[in-house]
């Protein structure tokens, strides 16, 4: 259950900063990435309740905080603004830190 979080989340950063990168975010592009996201936050947090691993629900924590950033910055970009570049760095910047120590905590 981990390891699919671990992928479904790398595959939700993957199109996040091909999107922050590319400066191009396409609606189907940007929902593509929150529902991703969201998925593998639901599948995320069934494991750690499974497991219960200090370092699982701290990652959890740090992507929770980092997708509820997403979902500011998407209300943003619905109302047809940009969002600050310094708010996108932070959402996934908390967002990498995340699966950085999922990534730990199941490999490692």
């Amino acid at each position: 259950m981990l390891a699919l979080a671990f992928v479904l989340l790398l595959v939700a950063a993957t199109g996040g900063l091909a999107m922050a990168v590319l400066d191009v975010a396409a609606p189907a592009v940007r929902t593509a990435h929150g529902g991703i996201a969201g998925l593998g936050l639901l599948v995320l947090l069934i494991g750690a309740l499974m497991h219960g691993q200090t370092l699982v629900w701290t990652a959890f924590g740090l992507l929770a905080i980092g997708f509820a950033a997403g979902a500011v910055l998407f209300g943003l970009v619905w109302r047809e603004r940009a969002p600050p570049r310094l708010v996108v760095a932070g959402h996934g910047l908390i967002n990498a830190a995340g699966i950085v120590l999922l990534g730990v905590a199941i490999f490692a």
